[in-house]
């Protein structure tokens, strides 16, 4: 247990500081122009960004194996020393306090109802095996690509073999609040800004504390949010930064939008934001030298192919599950036409409330057809789910305008400011439309779009009326995060006695401590062609049974040019 909780602890920070590592090398070659807004933190996540494209590219030709992951790591740390000099040591402190403040959170049992299903399964799939055609042949989770699982795969290593896959998310936290709160250190931003900044933290803090719940969905949402954050940086304080800083924090809201788009491909979406400001405050000869160049060209179309690339490589279609994106019998690997159809409609039904816990229509079709959704939606999950976070939220508002609110006006340093908060909430209003007629469930973009749609008026409200870099403000918001990190650690302290009081008969036991509790599949081998199947029972998911994991052969096998496609009679 002793071996077990020294690498649970010691792995992650060399992950940690190698992942910064490669941040800061990201830093290097692809941004032009440095920015004094670019923290240590966002360099972290850059640098995760970084890692993924690699994997990417490696993973065409080898498996994540130990091997594979243990050279990556060394490399990036490597990497972190070389590049020391670039490091705020302050900064490098808060990334550090918040990984042991948070770290309970990190003692993972229980995991998300995906987990077992796909998302183990394909981060195991890259571990095992290079590049593969036609997964979603073996699974039709396996269609759901995202980034995630290829980052998942290169935290394999010796000893602790599978359970640091979800490290992923646990970097993501810390890396999205640890940048919330070094940029409310930096008096050159906006007080709206540093407001609205303020806010989200409290917000994302209160809800996001289990990471059971983050799955593929949450570090989106982090990304996109931040994105938009670093674009409002630059927009309100446009007139105060010199123009090399303008196109540097655009680029950087770039970089966070592509990488969010690799996660889930339905944050495309959020691109409007960063392109409408390019588009309107930068001149196009200026547009063209910063970013039609084969420095930011390069990461742009490598980042967005790849998410193409393996929906293609997995279903036939560029974009699963958009029909017209499929290219149904041009190749054997193909899902049929049938297929995709049947599962857009499902996720259509299942993500307006038409499918799970507490209800399932028999005509999904007619269902999800103009606004016959609503009513049921609202019955069955906005007073189930939205409700709970709309309260939430209510509750930061009142907490902050109770203890920061004055009956008095501070001017405000920022010009314009009316017509660039009215800019920028329709862009969200748009984008909080387009989700709500789509896909209106609160993990598909949902916490992002409905924070922002309800803290930027708020913001904008109670700007001017407070001074946020105030000595005795500032005292009063570290307060209040002293206390929301600890009712974040209380509620961790109470899931953790609940969980370890479980018999070990039970699901999510801690017979793995500190590690998330897998269960054990059993499973026998089949031969067909030159692939072994190990085949569960049919119903069950693969949890971590060795690829290829299967509970039907009846797959059609094949290899071409030293890749091996899996298909089925259409």
């Amino acid at each position: 247990m002793f071996l077990n909780i020294f690498l649970f602890i010691t792995y992650p920070i060399a992950i940690l500081i190698s992942t910064i590592g490669y941040g800061l090398s990201f830093r290097k070659l692809f941004l032009k122009d440095s920015s004094s807004f670019l923290n240590l933190a966002v360099t972290g996540i850059l640098g995760l960004f970084f890692l993924y494209l690699i994997s990417f590219l490696s993973h065409l030709f080898f498996p994540h194996n130990f091997l594979h992951n243990i050279l990556t790591l060394l490399i990036g740390i490597f990497l972190c020393y070389k590049f020391r000099q670039n490091i705020v040591k302050d900064e490098l402190k808060i990334i550090f306090s918040l990984f042991f403040l948070l770290l309970i959170g990190f003692f993972l049992s229980k995991t998300n109802e995906d987990f077992p299903y796909y998302h183990l399964p394909i981060s195991l799939q890259f571990v095992e095996q290079k590049l593969q055609f036609g997964l979603g042949n073996l699974n039709i989770a396996y269609n759901h690509y995202s980034s995630l699982f290829l980052i998942n795969s290169l935290f394999y290593l010796p000893i602790t073999e599978i359970y640091l896959f979800n490290l992923t998310d646990f970097l993501f936290q810390i890396l999205f609040f640890s940048s919330l709160l070094i940029l409310l250190k930096k008096n050159s931003i906006s007080d709206f800004v540093k407001i609205l900044i303020a806010i989200i933290l409290l917000v994302f803090l209160a809800k996001f504390n289990r990471l059971a719940e983050y799955g593929v969905d949450i570090p989106g949402q982090f990304l996109v949010t931040l994105s938009i954050i670093y674009c409002l940086i630059f927009y309100i304080n446009e007139n105060k930064l010199k123009n090399k800083e303008n196109y540097t924090l655009v680029e950087i809201s770039f970089y966070l939008m592509i990488f969010a788009l690799t996660t889930k491909i339905l944050y495309s979406i959020y691109f409007i934001i960063p392109i409408t400001i390019s588009l309107f405050f930068f001149k196009f000869k200026n547009l063209f030298e910063y970013f039609l160049n084969i420095r930011f060209l390069s990461i742009s179309i490598l980042g967005i192919s790849s998410v193409f690339f393996y929906n293609f490589v997995n279903s036939g279609c560029l974009i699963y599950p958009m029909s017209s994106t499929c290219f149904y019998d041009e190749f054997s690997w193909s899902l049929s036409e049938s297929t995709v159809d049947h599962m857009k409609l499902h996720y259509s039904a299942w993500s307006k409330g038409g499918i799970g816990a507490g209800y399932g229509t028999q005509d999904p079709k007619s269902y999800v057809t103009g606004l016959n959704w609503i009513s049921n939606w609202i019955d069955i999950y906005f007073f189930n789910k939205v409700s709970d976070y709309l309260l939430l939220i209510i509750f930061i508002f009142l907490l902050i305008y109770f203890l920061f609110v004055k009956n008095v006006r501070i001017p405000i340093r920022e010009k314009n400011i009316f017509k660039k908060f009215l800019i920028t909430y329709i862009l969200i209003n748009f984008i909080f439309l387009y989700w709500f007629f789509n896909f209106p469930t609160l993990r598909y973009a949902g916490y992002s779009i409905v924070s922002l749609i309800l803290v930027l008026p708020f913001v904008y409200w109670i700007t001017g009326k407070f001074n946020i870099n105030n000595k005795k403000n500032k005292k009063k918001f570290l307060i209040i995060l002293i206390i929301s990190i600890i009712i974040f650690n209380v509620r961790n302290i109470q899931r953790l006695n609940k969980e370890f009081s479980l018999p070990q008969s039970a699901s999510n036991n801690y017979m793995n401590f500190p590690f998330y509790w897998i269960k054990d599949l059993d499973y026998f081998e089949k031969k067909k062609e030159f692939v072994v199947f190990n085949v569960v029972e049919s119903g069950n998911s693969c949890w971590a049974t060795p690829t290829i994991c299967v509970s039907s052969t009846e797959i059609n096998v094949k290899k071409v040019k030293n890749f091996i496609i899996y298909s089925r009679e259409k």
